[in-house]
This record gives C-alpha cells, structure tokens and sequence, in this order.
C-alpha cells in the first residue's frame, strides 16, 4: 500500500509575483499623454506608472510597485520622469526612492496646478522636488528628514 502524497506550496516565482502585482511592464497607449514615473528593478524589470488604469485591483501603481518589491526583495536601482520624449533622469542606486502627487491653487487662479513629487534618498534625508505636470520643471525643491516620510510614499530599498 503506498503512503498518501504530501502536496506542499509551491513557491510563487518572480514572474508570477510580477503578474499578481499587476504592474505595467511596456508602455502603451494608455500612458502617451500622461506625465508619468518610470522604475528600473534589480531584477531587470521595469515598471511604468499607469494609474487607474481599468481591471486594477489597486489604483496607485505606486502602492502596487512597493507590495511587489517587498514580496519579491527586489531593489529599486533607477527611476526617471517621462512626458511624451521629454526624460528625466532621478539619481541611482539610491537607498530609497519617494513619489506623491502635489496640486496646488492660490486664491487669484482659476485653474490648480498639478506636481510630481518625487525625490531619492541620501543619507538620512530625501531630496524632493516638485515637477510641474506636464512639462516635468522643477518649482520647488526641499530637503527632508527621512524620518518625517511613511509609506506609502516612500519605499526604501532593503539594506
């Protein structure tokens, strides 16, 4: 008589974890017009920003990038700004990177200006700037303690 088979977990592999986040892997349609971000992985991969986009259990393409690079222990190694063929270019190999949305409107403006705000981290301190959407230059920029940004804006690469 044979001994009943144990049937264990099957590791998720990194390419299933990548289909389970969700996350957009080329860019498309969808993201020519928008002002996006774009994340180079440790491994090889790279994601582009497609907020909201329909069928997405989560929204924010940015929470969907940090859950997929705890679950994978995957580093963020590189990470640029884009608008149609304009590229910026945000520092590498930093030991974490940090985005939000910004808007603002002052009493005298009929319209609200939108912002990426984004920034690395150096040391104990994130350098953000605020870039005006969609044209990506830069209006305000400010140092902060990194101990003054949470998740889920920030995502810190592990050590």
């Amino acid at each position: 008589m044979n001994a009943p088979t144990e049937i264990g977990f099957i590791p998720l592999t990194q390419t299933s974890l990548l289909d389970k986040s969700q996350l957009c892997t080329e860019e498309d349609d969808y993201l020519c017009d928008k002002a996006i971000w774009i994340a180079s992985l440790s491994n090889g991969v790279t994601i582009y920003q497609d907020d909201d986009r329909a069928g997405r259990e989560e929204p924010s393409a940015w929470k969907r990038l940090a859950s997929y690079a705890l679950d994978s222990n995957t580093n963020i190694i590189g990470m640029q700004l884009k608008f149609r063929s304009h590229v910026i270019d945000l520092p590498s190999n930093a030991k974490g990177y940090y985005f939000a949305h910004g808007i603002s409107k002052t009493s005298g403006d009929v319209f609200e200006r939108g912002y990426l705000v984004c920034g690395s981290v150096v040391d104990d301190e994130v350098n953000c700037k605020w870039y005006n959407i969609p044209e990506l230059t830069v209006s305000r920029e400010q140092n902060r303690p990194l101990s003054q940004l949470h998740a889920p804006f920030l995502i810190l690469n592990p050590t």
